[in-house]
């Protein structure tokens, strides 16, 4: 009887940047007893071939072949090979690939728009909330939009890092000037995606102080 045996050709699992990827792959032995030597090629992520090698199979049954992928901090994508060779006949070599990816939605909910009164040349303090809405830890960075007339400034350009649904303050200072009201926009962006953003309004309104006029006859 000859040798046969089939293999999965491929693994696609998806997880969490940080996170270990198992991949398990079905190896079937359809001919006589079997021993089969195992090896891992290509890919630049940490990949280990946790079942031992050789395998033995039996004719007629079946084992699973598992391979672990250390992901790293980011997103995106690698893949390995898996050569299997029977040593009852080395002519048969199977091959499966095996990709990992790494996936993660970034997101933020501010405490909304801001809105406080001052006098002329007092600087006025507007405090942010900001909470990591999103599934994994992140750094969100702030801007001050063109726009405003008024000196608006931060002490911080940056929030975090911030775990899964942790929250943060951070201040916007706003020295009151001439005229009624300013608002400025500020920008909170994820360091994880650029395209995930936010903007909030800071808005400050001036009390208007009336002098008494002295007209003299």
């Amino acid at each position: 009887a000859a040798m046969a045996a089939i293999l999965d050709p491929a693994s696609d699992v998806t997880v969490l940047p940080g996170e270990t990827a198992v991949h398990q792959v079905t190896l079937s032995n359809l001919g006589l007893d079997d021993v089969y030597d195992l090896a891992i090629s290509g890919g630049n992520w940490s990949t280990t071939l946790q079942t031992s090698s050789p395998v033995t199979i039996t004719g007629g049954s079946s084992a699973i072949i598992t391979v672990a992928v250390e992901t790293p901090m980011l997103v995106g994508s690698d893949s390995f090979t898996l050569t299997v060779t029977s040593q009852a006949d080395p002519n048969l070599v199977l091959t499966a690939v095996g990709t990992t990816r790494t996936e993660a939605d970034a997101g933020m909910i501010s405490s909304g728009d801001s809105e406080l009164w001052g006098t002329v040349g007092l600087t006025i303090t507007h405090m942010i909330a900001i909470t990591n809405s999103g599934a994994l830890t992140d750094t969100f960075t702030l801007e001050i939009m063109s726009g405003h007339t008024w000196t608006t400034w931060s002490d911080q350009m940056e929030v975090g890092p911030l775990e899964p649904g942790a929250t943060a303050q951070f201040a916007i200072h706003v020295l009151v000037g001439s005229g009624t009201v300013d608002t400025a926009t500020v920008r909170i962006r994820s360091g994880w995606d650029a395209a995930i953003y936010t903007d909030v309004q800071i808005t400050t309104r001036t009390h208007l102080v009336f002098l008494p006029i002295n007209l003299k006859e």
